[in-house]
């Protein structure tokens, strides 16, 4: 197992910027074994073939290294073969904000150009998740609006789906930190855009063709759970396969480690 946690120089961010990375160049599987969480797919795997390719979003107040830091993470890369990417988006819900910098640029489409350069990840749509919870669930959803050729899965935990319900003035008025937030990336500090809006962009999608999967999972005590609830339903209007999830759970680390692990298992006994 690799574990590599430095920066990279991004040409759309301008800067270096922080990026984590796990290559599982001697998990269980190279060494022969099968972990019992981890099932062989029908049509079996060769050993040394090309692995999946994970970009792992983190959440609000997170930063690259929350993942490996707070979830099972290494051990689900071991025992499922993956090369995490996890990369730095700061508060900027992964978009190119107004007044900021271009992490959508950087985060869809410079990204697995330079870890496929720097690491030999692959970059090939059928090879690519794309994952995060909270801001980086809502970060998630709009890479499956906006990129379907560039993941051809998803996964979005407790995401911050549809962002007008979730700052609503009465939320901002507890969190007027966030009003800053969203001007800067969104440019308002009111509702914001249909051009970033899951709900209103899902039906609009319904003819794009090779949509990609989509895994939800969400607490039944998370204060999202209704916004997920309207963002399921509308991503099924938009023609995608959504896989939903729900047990108890609120917006912690608990719950977003064990849909990552349910997430696994699901899709890879597909994979």
């Amino acid at each position: 197992m690799s574990y590599f946690d430095g920066t990279v120089y991004s040409s759309n961010l301008g800067m270096d910027t922080g990026l984590t990375v796990i290559l599982p160049q001697d998990c269980m599987y190279h060494r022969g074994l099968n972990d019992i969480t981890a099932p062989v797919p029908k049509e079996g795997r060769k050993r040394g073939g090309k692995r999946k390719t994970m970009i792992l979003l983190h959440g609000i107040g997170n930063n690259h290294t929350a993942w490996g830091h707070r979830s099972m993470i290494l051990s689900y890369a071991n025992a499922y073969d993956i090369d995490v990417i996890m990369p730095e988006g700061g508060r900027s819900f992964y978009m190119n904000q107004k007044i900021g910098l271009a992490y959508e640029s950087y985060i869809f489409e410079e990204l697995p150009k330079i870890c496929h350069d720097m690491f030999g990840t692959s970059d090939a749509r059928e090879d690519m998740i794309l994952a995060g919870l909270s801001m980086g669930g809502f970060g998630a959803l709009y890479g499956a609006m906006k990129f379907p050729h560039v993941f051809g899965t998803v996964a979005a935990f407790s995401a911050a789906g549809d962002l007008n319900t979730v700052y609503s003035p009465e939320m901002l008025a507890q969190l007027p930190s966030m009003k800053m937030d969203l001007y800067a990336t969104f440019g308002s500090e009111g509702r914001i855009s249909e051009d970033y809006d899951i709900l209103a962009l899902a039906p609009k999608n319904k003819e794009v063709k090779d949509k990609p999967r989509i895994y939800m999972a969400c607490g039944t005590e998370d204060f999202l759970y209704k916004v997920d609830i309207d963002c399921r339903d509308a991503l099924i209007k938009g023609g995608y396969d959504v896989f939903w999830e729900e047990w108890p759970g609120i917006h912690d680390w608990i719950f977003w480690d064990a849909a990552m692990k349910r997430m696994l298992k699901h899709f890879f006994n597909e994979l």
